[in-house]
Order: structure tokens, then C-alpha cells, then sequence
């Protein structure tokens, strides 16, 4: 579980440190990151199979007898196109739940920075304290184009602008926080 940063830690243990602004566009390429490959979205899953089992039904010789039973699939395949649609929405709120929630900051105080360590991470939010973020609690990583979003369990989320690091520093922050399988 996270914990309040309260303890003072060692420079010669710090590995680096970056910083970022959280706008609108950077937690918007987060959610996408999140949502990943569309492929993968269970309800984009979902909405297939059940539109391969409307076409089945509707095909089958007793298709004019389960007009009720199409049109309710139907309804609920449109649901089930709805969410998939609207997936990135989803995550877009998880991580406003969390606490990335920029709504009425004013601009000079969406100032996030990351601590790096061995073992954890310390991340300033704006609006709160400083959270201590063990490695050990990582649930998942989600990598994106522009940035990469650490899940934490809790859930907690950090995320990392490729623009806020260098290479080198990014790739080593990746292989950091990559949980073991």
C-alpha cells in the first residue's frame, strides 16, 4: 500500500528525478496508453462474438421466429459498441480518480515530480502530499507512444512523459518499474 513520504532519503541512494505538467492532451495519451490495443478491450471482444451470434441467429432457418430475441441482442450489442467506443473515457476516469484530476488548478500549480529510487518511487502530485510508491506494489505497466503509465495497486498511477526523460533514463525507469511475472 502507498505511505506518506515522511522519512528523508539518502542522496547516494536517489537514482534520478524528472518532472512534468499534467495537462489535458498528457492524460489523454495516458488513458490511451491504458487502453491499449484495441483488440484486447473486453468489450470490443464482447461486441464482436455477440455480433457473430446475431448474424448466426438471423441466418439459421428459424431466424423469423426470435425477432424478440435479435432485437435484444441488437440493443445490446449497440450498448456493448457504446463502450468500446468510449473505453479511453473509462480509463481517462480511473486516473482522475486517483488523483490526476487537473480540474480548477491553476496552471503554475499542475507541476508533478518524480523521485527515483531502487526500491520505490516518490511521486508529488499536485494537491497532495508526497506518496512513497514502492516497486513491490507495481501492478502494471502500460507503455504508450508519448507516455507511460505505471499502475500501482490502490490504484495508484504514475505517469511518464517520454519528453520528460532522456532515453538512456527512460528505458532504465521502464526496466525499473517492469513488474516480475
Amino acid at each position: 500500500m502507498a505511505k506518506k513520504s515522511t522519512s528523508k532519503q539518502s542522496p547516494d541512494n536517489h537514482l534520478f528525478s524528472f518532472s512534468y505538467d499534467v495537462n489535458h492532451t498528457l492524460l489523454e495519451d495516458a488513458s490511451l496508453a491504458m487502453m491499449g490495443n484495441r483488440l484486447r478491450n473486453p468489450s470490443n471482444i464482447a461486441s464482436v462474438l455477440l455480433l457473430i451470434v446475431i448474424v448466426f441467429i438471423a441466418m439459421s432457418p428459424n431466424g423469423r421466429q426470435l425477432t424478440l430475441l435479435l432485437a435484444s441482442l441488437v440493443c445490446v450489442e449497440v450498448v456493448l459498441w457504446f463502450v468500446s467506443d468510449h473505453w479511453n473515457q473509462f480509463h481517462l476516469r480511473r486516473l482522475k480518480k486517483a488523483g490526476l484530476d487537473i480540474t480548477g488548478l491553476p496552471k503554475e500549480s499542475r507541476r508533478v515530480k518524480v523521485e527515483v529510487y531502487p526500491d520505490h518511487l516518490v511521486a508529488n502530485v499536485p494537491g497532495k502530499e508526497a506518496e512513497e510508491l514502492p516497486l513491490s506494489t507495481v501492478r502494471k505497466l502500460h507503455l504508450g507512444r508519448e507516455v507511460s503509465v505505471v499502475e500501482f495497486v490502490g490504484p495508484r498511477y504514475v505517469i511518464v512523459p517520454k519528453r520528460a526523460l532522456s532515453e538512456q533514463r527512460h528505458r532504465d525507469l521502464i526496466q525499473l518499474v517492469t513488474p516480475a511475472k
